[in-house]
């Protein structure tokens, strides 16, 4: 999980729509030091989706009773948003991260 949420924040989808380049610098660094295998690049999709799910399900247990019900939304609509992005460019994501991690 630990790659997904490295991962998540170099991407920067939010910011970056084409987060090629910062995949690939990612994963040279990360790869240095912890080798990913096959399976773990295959999973990275929904690893991403489920790092955001949790950072959302905190927000909501933690500060669903002092928080604006309006920044609540905006996570979730975050959520929702990187979820999109993914379904659009997991085929170029795993490209990149075969190409950075496998060779």
């Amino acid at each position: 999980m630990g790659a997904a949420m490295g991962l998540r924040m170099t991407m920067r989808v939010w910011e970056n729509p084409e987060p090629w380049e910062m995949v690939r610098r990612f994963c040279r660094g990360y790869t240095r030091w912890m080798p990913l295998t096959q399976e773990e690049v295959c999973a990275m999709p929904q690893l991403l989706q489920l790092r955001g799910a949790i950072t959302v399900l905190w927000w909501l247990g933690r500060r669903a009773t002092t928080d604006d019900p309006y920044i609540t939304l905006h996570r979730i609509e975050y959520l929702r948003n990187a979820a999109r992005w993914l379904d659009r460019h997991e085929g170029s994501l795993l490209e990149v991260l075969f190409d950075s991690v496998i060779g």
